[in-house]
């Protein structure tokens, strides 16, 4: 093997790859979102825009309680799966549990449904079964983003993150121009994406499974039922902290097409996709390629120096966030007319100078996702019930009134004040864990 060769071999380049797919996964997204936000705004107008947001809490819901958290539990245990010779187990244990929350949910949604008919509510039947299909298939997908993320298949995560994106828009205009531009046929559109993606990552889950031999059939059902207690017991506090999570989203929609108008909601959707939604990208790019090292150098969680190894690139990774954070926040302060003169229709401009409070609180929202690992690097995630319960309910006070003093101004500012609440209670939660090691050593 020649010098060349040993180079190109090393795992720094094998990094360094992924550092390249990760990002135009990421920068595809963000491409997507904002050409998407352009689009959409200038179709559906700022109200008609506020009644998709607001239609959009609903597979939130879905997103955030009944399928919360097994997603998670594939992207933390696969390699422990493999470890153990298990990922068939492990894998079947995840679908099982997703299909039994899909029963639970549609026998809600029939009960919900008769009571739509029964009220004469069946007007919103065809925006509710959209929601549903979009939010039931985006919900499967974070199996497989859960699985690939951990086997560290950049590339196809990459291309699917791009993907959802501009397809979510290829089928709305579609949708627009045969049926008419509004928030259904918007819903419908984002729905038709999401099975096509959907379908794209299972051909290549089934793909990985063939190369790896992966494909057996598991023999061991004792096996798989203790893979679906231990999915259940990590993701169990998801759906408890996700719907105070939701109800926070939520506060913030809501909180403004009532208190205000749909129009404001609309304008608040678009300023929150520039700045919150952007930050989020940009932190969801630092987690999707560290978590799979974070997990793989904690193990099973159950080894304390192994777990302090893990804590230390988590540091140095949220120091990063708050670096960048910092960076764009003074970017956005002196360019933010240009910003929203190019991203969105003209009567979305008017809150063009909250675009830098945007972009700390979604700064800071980025760095509460990055420190969460602190946690989530354990065997259980239950210790962050509290904090992102708490910070739930307190920004969805603060947002409330905010929204009644100061419209969407009050609502950007709330969004600040829960980020550094957060941020707050994780670091009291590792200073507890700190000691907790300390006294059991």
């Amino acid at each position: 093997m020649t010098v060349l060769q040993k180079v190109l071999s090393t795992r720094y380049l094998k990094i360094g790859r992924e550092f390249v797919w990760v990002g135009i996964g990421q920068a595809a997204s963000v491409i997507g979102s904002l050409v998407g936000l352009k689009v959409l705004t200038k179709m559906l107008g700022a109200s008609e825009f506020g009644v998709l947001t607001l239609a959009l809490t609903a597979p939130l819901l879905l997103g955030n309680f009944f399928f919360a958290g097994p997603g998670q539990a594939v992207m933390r245990f696969f390699s422990a799966s493999l470890e153990a010779k298990q990922p068939c187990e492990l894998m079947q244990a995840a679908w099982k549990t997703m299909w039994q929350r899909t029963v639970i949910l549609v026998g809600l949604v029939v009960c919900v449904a008769i009571l739509m008919w029964l009220t004469g509510q069946s007007q919103w039947w065809s925006m509710s079964a959209a929601a549903l299909v979009y939010g039931g298939f985006t919900a499967f997908s974070t199996i497989l983003d859960g699985m690939q993320n951990a086997v560290r298949q950049r590339a196809v995560v990459a291309w699917h993150a791009g993907l959802s994106q501009w397809l979510r828009l290829l089928f709305a205009v579609v949708l627009f121009l045969m049926l008419g531009a509004s928030a259904a046929v918007a819903m419908w559109g984002y729905a038709i994406a999401s099975i096509i993606v959907f379908s794209s990552q299972y051909w290549q889950y089934q793909r990985y499974r063939h190369h790896k031999l992966l494909t057996q059939a598991a023999d061991h059902p004792d096996r798989i039922t203790d893979w679906v207690r231990r999915i259940n017991v990590y993701s169990w506090p998801f759906s408890v902290f996700g719907i105070f999570a939701w109800l926070q989203s939520s506060s913030e929609r809501w909180g403004l097409g009532i208190i205000v108008n749909t129009a404001a909601a609309g304008q608040y959707a678009a300023l929150a996709q520039i700045g919150l939604a952007s930050m989020a990208i940009l932190s969801n790019y630092l987690i999707q390629m560290a978590a799979p090292v974070l997990y793989s150098r904690a193990g099973d969680g159950r080894d304390h120096s192994r777990r302090a190894q893990a804590d230390r690139i988590n540091m140095m990774l949220l120091l990063a966030m708050f670096i960048v954070t910092l960076v764009i926040l003074v970017g956005a302060g002196l360019f933010h007319r240009e910003i929203f003169s190019i991203l969105v229709a003209e009567d979305f401009r008017d809150v063009s100078a909250l675009l830098p409070v945007a972009v700390l609180a979604g700064g800071l929202l980025g760095c509460g996702q990055v420190a969460s690992f602190i946690v989530l690097t354990g065997t259980e995630s239950h210790p962050l019930i509290i904090p992102k319960s708490a910070t739930a309910i307190v920004t969805a006070l603060a947002v409330l009134v905010g929204a009644n003093l100061a419209g969407i101004s009050g609502v950007i500012w709330a969004n600040v004040a829960g980020a550094v609440f957060y941020l707050v209670l994780i670091f009291i939660v590792k200073s507890r864990k700190r000691t907790w090691c300390v006294l059991s050593l």
